[in-house]
Parts: structure tokens; C-alpha cells; sequence
């Protein structure tokens, strides 16, 4: 039997976590770097919440991923048990990915944006390509968090509890 205890703390935790998700992710500012690259560059790099979101964001997955080891521990028997230990694994691993995210994307990117804007007319050129090259492998990061932890994470502990 799996300790309550456990089994209340997840489920607060989920549901905390999934509140301060939607409401960072709703503080976040927003530029489309595909469209303006130059003015997504400069809201980074002035933005003065951009880190402390990050930062948050990371934390408030983590109460959703112990939402996810309360899930796991609910359930005991059968093949459900191994579906759920499958889908442990995948939250940790899409947790891991995710904060790698949250450096590249969090902290790094605003240093490299600073740069940029602050840049010598010479420099300006690198600095920008150097920001659109970390852009682009934050998005993969991101690509591959949402498919771990949002794809595979949720299909496996759905056939845990069908």
C-alpha cells in the first residue's frame, strides 16, 4: 500500500506546480524571433524578470514531477506498475532536458542578447549570429522537452492507469 502521505503531497504538488507553470509561462515576455530577431534580442537582453521566470518555471516543474512520483507510487500491481516505472523515467529524463533548457534559454540567452546590444559596431555582426546559434539549439531543446515529458511521460502513465 503506498503511503498517503505521499499520495496528498503529489497531488497538491501537481496541481501547484501546473498553477505556477500557466502563471509564469503568462508573465514571460514575448518576442517573435522569427519574425524580429533584433527586437526579441533587445526584450531579452532589457528584460529584468527574464531569469527569475526561468528560474521559477524549472521549479514548478519539479512540483509537477512530484505529482508524477505520487502517480507512480499509486499504483502497485500489474503491468500498470511497469507502464508507471516507464513513465518515471521518461519525467526524470524530460526534467533533466529541461533544465539544461532553462540555463541555455534562462540565463545564457539574456548574457548573449546583453552582449549584442552592447557590442562594438565591429562586433555587432558575431555577437547576433552567436544569439540566433543559441536560439536555435534552445528550440531544440525544447523540442525534445515536450516530446519527453509531454509526450512520452503522459502515453506511458496513460497505459499505466488504463
Amino acid at each position: 500500500m503506498p503511503d498517503r502521505a505521499l499520495l496528498r503531497i503529489g497531488g497538491v504538488s501537481a496541481i501547484l506546480g501546473s498553477i505556477l507553470v500557466l502563471g509564469l509561462r503568462i508573465l514571460h515576455p514575448r518576442a517573435n524571433m522569427d519574425v524580429d530577431p533584433e527586437s526579441a534580442l533587445r526584450l531579452v537582453a532589457e528584460s529584468n524578470v527574464w531569469v527569475g521566470d526561468h528560474v521559477g518555471t524549472f521549479f514548478a516543474v519539479l512540483l509537477v514531477t512530484g505529482g508524477l512520483v505520487g502517480l507512480y507510487r499509486s499504483i502497485t500491481s500489474g503491468a500498470g506498475a511497469a507502464w508507471a516505472r516507464l513513465g518515471f523515467a521518461a519525467a526524470l529524463v524530460g526534467t533533466g532536458v529541461l533544465l539544461v533548457y532553462l540555463g541555455t534559454d534562462g540565463i545564457a540567452w539574456q548574457r548573449v542578447a546583453e552582449s549584442w546590444v552592447n557590442a562594438p559596431e565591429p562586433e555587432k555582426a558575431s555577437a547576433f549570429h552567436a544569439s540566433l546559434a543559441l536560439y536555435e539549439i534552445n528550440q531544440a531543446l525544447l523540442a525534445i522537452f515536450f516530446m519527453g515529458f509531454f509526450g512520452v511521460t503522459f502515453m506511458l502513465y496513460g497505459l499505466a492507469v488504463a
